[in-house]
C-alpha cells in the first residue's frame, strides 16, 4: 500500500536544546520522488523557581532586613539566581527573574517583623486632673 512507503528524514533538531529546526521528508517510489519539510520549534514554557531561604529569626520594626538568601533555578537555564531582582515594600520584599526563553517567575517574602516589649506609656503632671466646666 502506498501509505506505507519508506519515508526518508533528515533534520538537525536537537530536542533538548531550545530553537527552530527543519525537517525534511523524502519518498521515492519507482522514480517517482516527491519531498516536503516541515518546521519545529523546540520552546522553553517552565517558568523558574525562586526559593527563598529562611533562617526564622525576627527584626524590630525600624531595623533594616538583612537579607537571609534564595536561589532561583530554571529548568533550561540552570542557576539563575543572578538574574533575580527585589523589590523592598514596607513589610514585604518581591523577587522577580525571567528565564532565557522569557518565562517570569516572582515570589515574595514578608518581613519578619516582631517587637516583644509592650510600648510603655508615661504620663506626666498629677496623678489626678479636675476640669471645671
Amino acid at each position: 500500500p502506498l501509505d506505507r512507503l519508506p519515508v526518508q528524514t533528515r533534520s538537525d533538531l536537537q530536542p533538548d536544546i531550545v530553537g527552530k529546526y527543519t525537517m525534511e521528508y523524502s519518498v521515492d517510489f519507482y522514480g517517482w520522488k516527491a519531498s516536503a519539510q516541515r518546521t519545529v520549534r523546540i520552546v522553553d514554557v517552565i517558568a523558574p523557581v525562586i526559593i527563598l531561604q529562611d533562617t526564622n529569626k525576627t527584626i524590630l520594626p525600624g531595623e533594616r532586613y538583612v537579607e537571609e538568601g534564595f536561589i532561583a533555578m530554571d529548568n533550561y537555564d540552570g542557576n539563575v539566581t543572578d538574574k533575580v531582582r527585589s523589590v523592598e515594600g514596607l513589610d514585604t520584599i518581591t523577587y522577580t527573574v525571567v528565564d532565557s526563553s522569557g518565562n517570569p517567575a516572582s515570589a515574595v517574602r514578608k518581613i519578619p517583623y516582631f517587637d516583644p516589649k509592650a510600648p510603655v506609656l508615661e504620663l506626666k503632671g498629677k496623678e489626678f486632673l479636675s476640669l471645671h466646666i
